[in-house]
Parts: C-alpha cells; sequence; structure tokens
C-alpha cells in the first residue's frame, strides 16, 4: 500500500483514529525531484527548498533529461530492496487486490499496452521489456524482478540505511504522532508545474512547522489525459502530543482544533493560503473560486 501516493491516501483516510499513518515511498522520490530540479522562475517567484536550484528535475516533462535522474531512481529501488530484506521479502510480494493505486488509469502514468481501466496485478505485462522463456520472447512482469540479485543480476553497495540499530528504532518511536491532520481538495488542474503544500500550527504566539508535501506535476496538467483522472491533491502530516516536540506549547483541545492549522502552498505563480489573496494569473486560471474553498481540513 505505500507503493504509490493514491494507495497511500486511500489507506490514510481509511485509518482510525489514533493510528499513525504511513508514507508512501512515491513522496520523498517527488520531494528529492522538487529539491534537485528546484521549481522557480528567476525574478518572478522562488519556491525551491534549496534556494538557488533549478533545473529539469523539478518537472514530469523534463525530468529524464538530467543525469542525475538515473541516479535518483536507482536509489529509491534501493530503499525498497532494504524494506524486502529487512520484511524477509525478497522472493515473494504481494498487493492488495483492485485497490486504489493499481488500475491502469488511477493515478498512475499511462501503462504501455494495457486496456484502459484495467486491474494491474505482479503477472501484468511490463512492456516493453522482454525476456526470453524456453527460446520464446515473453513480456518481463513484476514476479521476474521482485529478487533483484537472483532474478536481474544486480545489488547495492551498503550504507548507512543498511544499518539497523536502537537509536534508529528509538527516533522512530519518539516521532510517532498522536494525531494527524488530513488535507484535501486542493486543485492543482490550474496550478501550472510542480508545487509544495505545507502544515503549520498556531500555538502559543508562534507558527511551527508540520511538513511538507511536493507534488510533482506538469507544467500544464490539462493536456494529460491520465492526469484528469486525479486532480485532487491529498496529504497526511503526524502531530505530536500536546506538550511535546514542535506543539510543546498546544493544549490538547489545540491539537484538537482543526482552525489551530493552516496550509500553504507554493506555486511557480505565487503563495497560495486561505487567507491571502489570489495572485493574478491563478484568480484568472481559477484556482480558487468564490464559492470554493483552497483545501479543507480534518484532525483525527
Amino acid at each position: 500500500m505505500f507503493s504509490n501516493t493514491t494507495s497511500v491516501q486511500q489507506w490514510n483516510g481509511d485509518l482510525p483514529a489514533g493510528s499513525t499513518p504511513i508514507r508512501s515511498l512515491e513522496s520523498p522520490h517527488n520531494a528529492i525531484h522538487l529539491a534537485v530540479g528546484g521549481f522557480d522562475i528567476t525574478g518572478v517567484f522562488d519556491a525551491s527548498p534549496i534556494d538557488g536550484a533549478n533545473g529539469d528535475m523539478g518537472e514530469n516533462d523534463t525530468a529524464g533529461f538530467d543525469p542525475i535522474f538515473y541516479f535518483h531512481h536507482c536509489f529509491v529501488d534501493k530503499v525498497f530492496w532494504l524494506w524486502q530484506k529487512r520484511h524477509e521479502a525478497t522472493d515473494e510480494l504481494d498487493i492488495i487486490a483492485e485497490y486504489p493505486g493499481t488500475n491502469s488509469v488511477d493515478s498512475q502514468n499511462p501503462t504501455p499496452g494495457i486496456a484502459p481501466n484495467s486491474w494491474l496485478d505482479l503477472g501484468t505485462a511490463l512492456n516493453p521489456f522482454t525476456r526470453t522463456v524456453n527460446g520464446q520472447e515473453a513480456p518481463y512482469t513484476s514476479r521476474d524482478c521482485i529478487n533483484i540479485a537472483k532474478q536481474l543480476g544486480f545489488t547495492y553497495s551498503t550504507g548507512p540505511l543498511d544499518d539497523e540499530n536502537d537509536a534508529v528504532a528509538a527516533l522512530a518511536e519518539e516521532s510517532a504522532p498522536s494525531k494527524i491532520v488530513a488535507v484535501s481538495g486542493i486543485n492543482r488542474a490550474p496550478i501550472r508545474g510542480s508545487f509544495l503544500v505545507s502544515v503549520f500550527g498556531n500555538v502559543g504566539g508562534e507558527r511551527v512547522h508540520l511538513g511538507t508535501e511536493a507534488v510533482l506535476s506538469r507544467w500544464n496538467v490539462q493536456y494529460c489525459a491520465n492526469c484528469q483522472t486525479h486532480l485532487e491533491v491529498k496529504a497526511v502530516f503526524g502531530v505530536p502530543e500536546a506538550g511535546r516536540g514542535v506543539m510543546a506549547a498546544a493544549t490538547a483541545e489545540e491539537v484538537d482544533d482543526p482552525n489551530t492549522y493552516d496550509v500553504q502552498i507554493q506555486t511557480r505563480d505565487g503563495l497560495l493560503t486561505a487567507a491571502q489573496p489570489t495572485p493574478r494569473r491563478m484568480a484568472a486560471a481559477g484556482v480558487v473560486a468564490p464559492d470554493r474553498p483552497l483545501y479543507r481540513i480534518q484532525v483525527r
């Protein structure tokens, strides 16, 4: 369920109160795209997480032109391989059948050679990649790629992420949230290019940053037929309990109150907040209609 943002949004949306949300492997993937490539326009707006960064990696349309694109995707693959080894899943994997995020048009890029609205599984052909089976050419499937060492003949060198220790476990336990803030209803159709969704808590007279979700998008979503099936952007952020972490000055009532939080959307055309006037270009594009809120927020 953590393989893509669509599956994670469904999973986190169904979580009972008090449960810890999960993160999609696609989320840090998207964040690195925007951090490396940026999405600022010189002299107009700088929304880059790394000051001065700019380049092809920040947009879906151009990311593959940057040589670092391939190193980046290799590292994402390594992270998944580490997860497989830690969970004894190097030879067998499973997915939830007919779950959001496993459809040929469900918030994923168009699937080559697969009919629209088809459910995908580990036996789905990975066109156009083929292998020879009993003298016949056959398409690769995900089952043919589960164990990269045995089936594909490569592996990765070791690094800091390979080490498991008590400090890492303690850090994970310490950072476990008691509540989650769920943001939904953001329409990405009129937003030009990639953008960031950040959530802040307002407690004790201070504004504290709870997290940022990077949205790797396209300059013109209207020209992407597949994009029309998933125009709404959702994000979930963990919130420490009252009196702990960044919420040290908050009361339990403040933590539970949606009015404690606000959302900031950084785009190429300006900064969007519920209290700030919409930049002229975005108003003309219909990002915020008079009868439609910029976003919805829920605490649970």
